[in-house]
């Protein structure tokens, strides 16, 4: 990288400009990826990409006494009034998530959060509000990974056809 960008980005940076505006900042989260993975995982080859050889995680569960981010649980319609300025509900979202996690391959979390953020990052202007989003995206995640091991007794699609709809499009969307 000449020195020309790299002033830009600081420039950039220092004008307080959001990082997902600064196209570079997209090319340096993903070799950060690459090198968290190179450090953390074994039999990992980055250059191959994730489906060329089995790999096991090797970092361990954090160091003891380490705060662990733990969201508040959702409350009712929360979801919903959050994505109210971008016209999302939490039925399109339950949507998405299922078809996240049914996907015939693994889709990591850090694949369906850009598709989400490039649908409504823009509009969604305040930081605590966005942390509050992806927080009970992966709530909404891991509730319907949880939906999806539960033998028998749970509806998995809504019953009224209108949110059925709504559920469909972000069911495809994914």
């Amino acid at each position: 990288m000449t020195s020309r960008p790299r002033a830009g980005v600081a420039l950039a940076l220092a004008d307080g400009r959001p990082l997902k505006k600064i196209p570079v900042m997209e090319m340096i989260a993903e070799l950060s990826l690459d090198v968290w993975q190179d450090e953390n995982l074994s039999g990992f080859d980055s250059s191959a990409g994730m489906a060329a050889s089995p790999f096991e995680i090797v970092s361990g569960p954090p160091p003891e006494g380490m705060p662990i981010h733990e969201p508040a649980p959702e409350k009712p319609g929360e979801l919903t009034k959050l994505l109210q300025p971008v016209g999302l509900t939490e039925w399109w979202i339950d949507g998405y998530m299922m078809g996240v996690c049914t996907a015939p391959r693994f889709v990591p979390p850090s694949s369906w959060v850009s598709v989400l953020v490039s649908i409504f990052g823009a509009e969604i202007e305040d930081d605590r509000k966005l942390q509050r989003i992806f927080d009970l995206l992966m709530l909404r995640y891991n509730s319907t990974l949880a939906s999806l091991r539960t033998p028998v007794g749970l509806s998995l699609l809504p019953d009224d056809e209108t949110l059925l709809t709504i559920w469909s499009d972000g069911f495809l969307t994914a």
